[in-house]
């Protein structure tokens, strides 16, 4: 996965992502942001809490914060997502995610 905060602008960040075929990011959750995925190519499933949601080019979602989440990408080409994370507790560092143990 390719993650970076490459523009932060006031309480928001944003960041270029994506997963090869196959790939996919563990449950996690944020607990000071919440963020914003827009699809820019291929097809995302996201997993939020139990629920399976397939988002496609051009679609986008809205995760709020301490909501457990994971990402996956079940397609045959690259997924791409254009992510804006809402700083929501200052006290919290932006990139510290919290992961479910398996």
């Amino acid at each position: 996965m390719n993650k970076k905060y490459p523009h932060k602008i006031g309480e928001y960040r944003l960041s270029h992502e994506s997963l090869a075929s196959g790939e996919s990011i563990a449950f996690h959750y944020h607990k000071g942001r919440a963020e914003n995925c827009h699809i820019l190519s291929g097809e995302a499933t996201f997993i939020i809490e139990q629920t399976k949601i397939k988002k496609k080019v051009g679609e986008s979602i809205s995760i709020k914060k301490n909501i457990n989440h994971s990402i996956r990408n079940d397609d045959l080409v690259s997924l791409e997502w254009l992510e804006v994370s809402i700083v929501l507790d200052h006290r919290i560092e932006m990139d510290s995610d919290s992961y479910k143990e398996d």
